[in-house]
């Protein structure tokens, strides 16, 4: 998903678990470079996202200090020295933010003016949100990241959970605390917010991953870890066939297909092949039907779903067609996708009244119910939110009816 939707949660991921693991050497190791690199990782996570990932990143560290009845180091002048370290490395975007805002009251931000930067970043970015107090607001549902994470870790998620509860039944005997106060605090803070979204949970992917494959490794009878994979693994293949069935993307790749297919029987004669056994069977099987799954996902689905993305197939028609040819778009139906797509400079106009002032030439995007004169239609695009499936829109006999048109029209 993070390679067709990208989100900061890609960049932001590694910046987390580095971050900790250069924490854990600092107090370890007792080096000021890893310090350092902790510190900066730190930043650019907060440059990234905002400073709500140091709750992360410092509750990943707090806690493994508490239950390692070492709360005195909570206290040492380290951990002063990385927060004046974060506080100089964050310097460069807190100066732009500055510049860009809080010395100019008159801007109109959200719809406000005498906005301040600073205030954006530190409060109504992250905090705004989790409180629903900023001007980004949602609306929480605390079993949200519950679900979610049971298909966003797939194939390990049903494992994910069994850890937790084994984790949590021996809290005191854990081998390291860093990943459960990490994961657990962030999860917990994540549901108590109104402002919910997949993505979000991706950053505690490998505070998971460390411990699902610790427990993995733990384990001494592979008769329930062969149970819950090859359950899962068998919904994985028979999903995407089902899929396919119904989605219809037709075949576009026959290579890929064929790798596919090859990944197939190795799944089904891993032992043979690779001469392994007991869990190693297990976890190669299941990555490599997540790998399957995953290869037709972006390989065949996504490829086809992304053609009735109107805003993207307009900005490649006039890229091909138009070069270099300025586009207007009303600002109420600001299309995303055509934003990043077009080459060409990207024009907002608050009403169709507002079409007169338009240079010659130019490019006018318009809805279907949108009522123009005087230009000339150029061509039509099938448009559809493919963020929100339903299965009105996979099935091909009734995705015609979800589609709505957006038409580009010409004024030279």
């Amino acid at each position: 998903l993070s390679n067709t939707d990208v989100r900061a949660e890609a960049y932001l991921t590694p910046m987390i678990i580095g971050a900790t693991y250069h924490f854990h050497r600092a107090w370890t190791e007792k080096k000021f470079l890893q310090l350092l690199l902790a510190a900066f990782m730190t930043a650019l996570a907060i440059m990234t996202k905002g400073i709500f990932v140091v709750i992360t990143i410092g509750a990943a560290v707090l806690v493994h200090l508490v239950m390692s009845k070492k709360s005195r180091e909570i206290f040492h002048w380290r951990w002063l020295a990385a927060g004046v370290l974060i506080l100089l490395f964050i310097s460069p975007e807190l100066y732009a933010l500055y510049v860009q805002f809080d010395l100019h009251p008159e801007k109109t931000v959200f719809g406000t003016t005498n906005v301040s930067g600073l205030k954006f970043f530190f409060w109504d970015s992250q905090f705004g949100r989790f409180f629903n107090t900023g001007p980004i607001k949602g609306k929480g549902d605390p079993s949200f990241f519950l679900h979610t994470t049971l298909w966003a870790f797939l194939p390990w998620s049903i494992l994910l959970y069994v850890t937790f509860f084994q984790r949590l039944r021996h809290f005191r005997n854990a081998p390291e605390w860093y990943c459960l106060g990490g994961s657990l605090i962030t999860v917990l803070l994540f549901s108590l917010s109104r402002f919910q979204l997949p993505h979000y949970i991706n950053i505690l992917f490998p505070f998971f991953a460390i411990i699902t494959a610790a427990q993995i490794n733990e384990m001494k009878n592979t008769k329930a870890l062969r149970i819950i994979q090859y359950i899962l693994v068998t919904i994985m293949i028979m999903a995407t066939i089902a899929l396919h069935l119904y989605f219809q993307p037709g075949v576009r790749n026959p290579a890929l297909l064929l790798v596919m297919l090859l990944l197939l029987l190795a799944l089904i004669f891993l032992p043979r092949l690779f001469k392994v056994s007991g869990k190693e069977i297990i976890i190669g099987r299941t990555v490599l039907a997540a790998v399957v799954f995953n290869l037709y996902l972006n390989g065949f689905f996504y490829p086809k779903l992304l053609t009735y993305q109107g805003g993207t197939s307009a900005a490649q028609y006039v890229n091909k067609n138009y070069p270099n040819i300025p586009l207007a778009q009303l600002k109420d139906r600001w299309n995303n996708p055509l934003e990043f797509y077009l080459d060409a400079p990207l024009l907002t106009i608050n009403t169709l009244a507002d079409t007169a002032s338009l240079p010659r030439p130019c490019i006018l995007l318009l809805h279907e119910d949108d009522d123009i004169l005087g230009m000339i239609p150029l061509k039509s695009f099938g448009d559809f939110r493919i963020a929100k499936l339903n299965t009105r829109f996979l099935d091909p006999k009734t995705r015609e009816q979800q589609l709505k048109t957006l038409n580009l029209y010409a004024r030279f």
